[in-house]
């Protein structure tokens, strides 16, 4: 797994008591490494700095986003972009 429960509430800024969403933050982590192992066709692991970044800012933006009307924002999709083709050309086969 590259990023654990803690360090997604740490970085989306959730308090540590809070657990009421664990199950579902646990689900996003899972939903993002698969986005960044489709999108790259690379398995990454949590020794990758840009991988790991890669999955906190999705989950980020997931968890923030989560509702159907809202939209993921422009300057996180350029980010995840960038990050993205780093992570394609630099470890990719």
């Amino acid at each position: 797994m590259i990023l654990t429960l803690d360090e997604a509430k740490q970085y989306s800024r959730i308090d540590s008591d809070i657990v009421e969403d664990d199950t579902l933050i646990e689900g996003l982590i899972d939903a993002a490494c698969e986005e960044l192992h489709n999108a790259t066709e690379i398995v990454f692991d949590s020794t990758n700095p840009l991988a790991k970044l890669y999955v906190k800012v999705l989950v980020n933006d997931f968890y923030d986003n989560r509702s159907a009307t809202e939209e993921i924002k422009i300057k996180t999709r350029l980010t995840l972009d960038s990050i993205k083709l780093q992570l394609q050309y630099c470890y990719g086969v």
